[in-house]
């Protein structure tokens, strides 16, 4: 049994819901350094303001 096929069995088992996510199959672009995230009171705080393909992908984690 591999790292992953036991990392998969283990999560299942205790009731965690799996996504394979291929990211090579996405556009997105790796942080701009716009601080929009770091900005308290924006509502990009706490997470990324640029929306691209990435932007699902995040709010599911």
């Amino acid at each position: 049994m591999t790292s992953i096929d036991w990392l998969r069995f283990s999560k299942r088992a205790r009731g965690a819901e799996i996504e394979y996510i291929h990211l090579n199959d996405l556009d997105y672009k790796g942080c701009q350094s716009c601080f929009a995230c770091k900005a308290k009171g924006s509502k990009s705080y706490g997470k990324c303001a640029y929306m691209d393909e990435l932007t699902p992908v995040l709010e599911k984690i």
